[in-house]
């Protein structure tokens, strides 16, 4: 970390800690340290005297590793803390790097029936105590929240639950608030708790219990705290040997599973209720009164007085912080800010497309200009908007003295057809129907879809299939039922649908320009060019 003098933070560097603080929502001073501004250890001297909490400096050869396994290593190294010794038969010194976690001290106080004191120590310091005591490196992470969400995301789709764009809304919301997407869900209206619930339980093979219909037997419930209950969310509901039988509403919280297993000597087996459920059945076994926590600490100044007392900023400095402080919570990023973020995620996303999937539909749609077949394209919303993009492109790709053209069209664009089948049938065919009209063997097919779940695009493409046509899915998030049902298919590899709707047609005009490429190599003189072979020269 880079060495910072007293009173030495310029207005440009405390323009990035706000920026830095913006972005993601870290208190100002420990975004001063990762950005190098100040040392971690001042900060935290600074927070000790806020506090008025000792500041220690810790070693390995400080701490007993009995004491040390009072907490189990995921709640440590989750919260960044160490127990460094007992006082007493009812109080546990705690070492945090941020005193500020009332949760991690709740967490504590549940987990060993311990009073807390807390010292305020460095993150490396107490990493290095872990260390010590369990090895080096942490114990497995919990899944990727994203990766789970696609797939709960798909489920809830697939099941008629919610709709596309609900889900989208959905995903936004989880990534601004870090909020489960059921409880997102739940909270926006979208979807009852229950029918979540039912959906979540479905999706893990964990069984759904409606607890209101469940005999509960007080002596069974008891085998879990009250307040490790009540914080975890959870209710045991039956003994089976080792085994105790659990209802949950968050049943992959895999450190509640292993803090209650260590707590009872019991195997914890999830199975599934509601928050609303499991409280309502606590409070009719143990009464509505529940443990309130004191506050550990109670700061006697803000953490910028410290700062500007112990000279790291100015009085200017600390007024400007304050100011933007204020203003953050409902503050959106500049535009400069904003496109920066949105250009780096686009960027990511490209790099991961997989290219060899672009030489072999340009080569799908090289044949069909040989035999001279008819490419039909469609899609809903901004897919249609990129099906009606790329069929102009591929109609105007056309290099003198190659002969015949390329017969493209989007589905999209006889809105009175496409409104009148649908009407009459249903709008799950109006792309099928039309192609009934349209298409020959050997034609090519190709959907665009987001989700690769649109309905009426996978009753075309099924159509295409069936009577031997050439299909191709441009598809994104996981690929959905496309990806299955497509001859030919490239994902976009993101679950953000303007990214992906972006990309597509960036995927258009890469293939209509390198289709242009193949097809001027076609010429018995391939270097008397009829048009420019620049790419994007020529085009619509």
């Amino acid at each position: 970390m880079v060495s910072r003098k007293k009173g030495n933070i310029t207005e440009e560097q405390l323009a990035r800690v706000l920026a830095e603080h913006r972005k993601t929502g870290q208190r100002l001073g420990k975004a001063a340290v990762k950005l190098g501004y100040i040392q971690e250890e001042d900060l935290l001297k600074a927070l000790s005297a806020q506090l008025s909490l000792p500041y220690v400096r810790i070693s390995p050869s400080m701490v007993s590793k009995e004491v040390v396994r009072l907490i189990p290593q995921k709640v440590a190294r989750r919260f960044d803390l160490i127990p460094l010794r007992k006082e007493g038969s009812d109080k546990l010194v705690l070492v945090m790097a941020d005193p500020l976690n009332d949760r991690a001290c709740r967490e504590v106080e549940l987990i060993t029936g311990l009073k807390v004191k807390v010292v305020i120590s460095t993150e490396g310091e107490i990493h290095k105590c872990l260390d010590h005591v369990y090895g080096p490196g942490r114990p497995d992470e919990e899944k990727s929240a994203d990766g789970f969400h696609k797939k709960i995301g798909e489920f809830l789709l697939e099941g008629g639950f919610i709709n596309q764009e609900q889900l989208q809304v959905a995903l936004e919301h989880q990534r601004a608030n870090g909020s489960r997407l059921g409880d997102t869900l739940v909270e926006l209206g979208v979807i009852s708790e229950e029918n979540w619930m039912q959906a979540l339980g479905m999706q893990l093979g964990i069984p759904y219990v409606h607890l209101a219909n469940y005999g509960l037997h007080p002596e069974v419930v008891k085998t879990i705290p009250e307040e490790l209950a009540r914080h975890y969310c959870l209710i045991p509901i039956a003994k089976q040997l080792n085994v105790l039988v659990t209802a949950m509403a968050d049943p992959q919280d895999e450190l509640a599973r292993e803090v209650i297993a260590g707590k009872t000597g019991y195997l914890i087996r999830p199975v599934i209720s509601s928050t609303g459920a499991i409280e309502a059945a606590l409070n009719e076994i143990y009464g509505h009164t529940r443990r309130e926590f004191p506050k550990i600490f109670t700061p006697t100044k803000r953490i910028g007085e410290y700062l500007l007392e112990g000279g790291f900023i100015t009085s200017h400095q600390l007024k400007m912080a304050l100011e933007r402080q204020q203003q953050s919570a409902g503050e959106v990023p500049s535009a400069e800010e904003f496109a920066e973020e949105y250009f780096k995620k686009l960027k990511s996303v490209m790099d991961a497309i997989p290219k060899e999937k672009i030489e072999r539909m340009g080569s799908i749609l090289l044949d069909a200009y040989r035999e001279d077949r008819h490419i039909f394209i469609m899609g809903n919303g901004g897919s249609a908007s990129n099906a009606s993009h790329f069929a102009c492109d591929l109609s105007k790709t056309y290099v003198a003295g190659c002969g015949h053209r390329l017969r493209a069209m989007s589905l999209t664009e006889n809105l009175p057809l496409f409104t009148a089948w649908s009407n009459d049938t249903h709008y799950f065919f109006g792309f099928a129907e039309q192609l009934r009209n349209l298409m020959n063997s050997g034609d090519v097919v190709i959907g665009i879809s987001g989700s690769g779940n649109s309905q009426n695009v996978l009753n075309g493409i099924a159509y295409a299939n069936s009577v031997g046509g050439k299909t191709i899915g441009f598809i994104g998030f996981s690929g959905g039922k496309l990806k299955d049902l497509a001859q030919e298919y490239l994902i976009v590899p993101s679950d953000n649908m303007q990214r992906v709707e972006d990309l597509h047609l960036i995927l258009a005009h890469l293939i209509s320009t390198y289709l242009r490429r193949r097809i001027e190599a076609l010429k018995p003189n391939s270097s008397d060019r009829g048009v420019s072979s620049g790419p994007g020269e020529g085009e619509a």
